[in-house]
């Protein structure tokens, strides 16, 4: 009987223990706060980024990724890399340095430079070097590129 009342009265000083020491350290650790990039309005993938595309917002920092954007000025200027919708974290791999669609290529040449657009009329009429000739309809197609 003796041993059954230590016991029980060592579980609740333990248990107040963790109450009042343990569970404050972690709800400190889980609630702490960083300043973040995210995307304040729907971006387009090749879009450049502006400061209205951007804010920084304060979230907490449990669980959020490493590489996560908390620098508003390391995005500004760069593109999108694929579409950004409103309120989305921004990481390295969803912006990129460069533009590599169409519309931003013939953006930024000067005029010594030229681009030029073939449309085919279909993807496998591309290809680039061959010639395919039939003589008559029970021939198969002969290759004469090189």
């Amino acid at each position: 009987m003796k041993n059954r009342t230590i016991l029980g009265i060592l579980c609740i000083v333990l248990a107040i223990a963790v109450m009042f020491g343990v569970a404050p350290i972690v709800n400190k650790l889980s609630a702490s706060k960083i300043t973040i990039a995210r995307v304040a309005m729907d971006v387009p993938k090749g879009h450049q980024i502006t400061d209205k595309d951007v804010e920084t917002v304060t979230v907490g920092g449990f669980n959020l990724p490493k590489d996560i954007v908390k620098d508003i000025k390391t995005v500004i200027g760069k593109y999108a890399a694929c579409d950004l919708k409103a309120e989305d974290y921004i990481l390295p791999a969803k912006i990129k340095e460069t533009a590599d669609n169409s519309d931003d290529i013939f953006r930024t040449l000067d005029g010594n430079e030229l681009a030029m657009s073939i449309a085919i009329p279909s993807f496998a009429g591309g290809l680039s070097g061959n010639s395919y000739v039939t003589r008559a309809p029970s021939e198969q197609y002969k290759n004469y590129g090189p």
